[in-house]
């Protein structure tokens, strides 16, 4: 009988605009574990638009909620929003996006967003430091490929890259897709993963790291950087920018 009813509700007012919000998705992943602990934004998708002038982040507990910088900031669409975060390593961290008290996460009419429990854990200490050195190889080398030092560049990559990309190919790449860039204004590290296989490759201990870069002429833009760890050295194994 419930489900008739309900059937029926829906029914007489099928629209769209009835239905409460709902959260379709987050940044670590609800439930994931060994996150980048210097993951500086957490990201929350809605299944519609929200008005950015109110919003309930609420505590589990005090120990588990993260340190928030700032208010939230919504996409120009309204279906996303970004927190800026400070995260500790081996720790895990729960946040109620809306809760049965506190319901400010709405809609562009006026509606609340059903309350959602989004929790990760971070990585230990080992990965930090882990990920802090293939971060500063990654670096090293990026600022190679910015003085267009191109053979450089591909001399410091490790060995499985060079034997599959000659290095007149690599120059050529390089100075067609970087030349169209412009100079690079601003480089910051989103977040890291830690890999063991990737497609195409040998098995071994990668990060995956991607930065937010911004060019004077091309404006911002993701670089994806790939360093292994190879004779105990983190050398850069692939490099993608979009």
């Amino acid at each position: 009988m419930c489900f008739a009813a309900a059937c029926r509700g829906l029914a007489e007012d099928p629209t769209f605009s009835n239905l409460p919000p709902v959260v379709i998705g987050t940044f670590p992943v609800a439930g994931a574990k060994d996150v980048d602990p210097g993951l500086k934004r957490l990201k929350i998708a809605f299944s519609k638009k929200m008005t950015s002038d109110s919003y309930s982040l609420c505590m589990r507990e005090k120990e588990t909620f993260p340190e928030i910088d700032g208010a939230p900031k919504f996409s120009p669409n309204g279906r996303s929003c970004l927190l800026k975060v400070v995260l500790e390593p081996g720790k895990t961290y729960v946040i109620w996006i809306n809760s049965a008290k506190a319901a400010n996460f709405k809609d562009s009419d006026g509606h609340p967003v059903v309350p959602y429990l989004f929790s990760f854990r971070t990585a230990d200490k080992d990965f930090a430091e882990a990920r802090n050195k293939a971060a500063k190889a990654a670096e090293a080398w990026l600022k190679l490929v910015d003085d267009k030092k191109y053979s450089e560049s591909w001399k410091a990559t490790t060995d499985f890259f060079r034997k599959n990309v000659p290095e007149k190919i690599w120059d050529k790449q390089l100075d067609s897709v970087r030349g169209k860039l412009g100079e690079l204004v601003s480089r910051e590290l989103l977040y890291a993963t830690m890999e063991e296989k990737l497609p195409n490759a040998p098995k071994g201990k990668y990060f995956v790291l991607k930065f937010k870069a911004v060019y004077k002429k091309a404006g911002t833009r993701v670089e994806t950087v790939t360093p292994m760890l190879e004779n105990g050295e983190w050398k850069v194994s692939g490099y993608f920018i979009k």
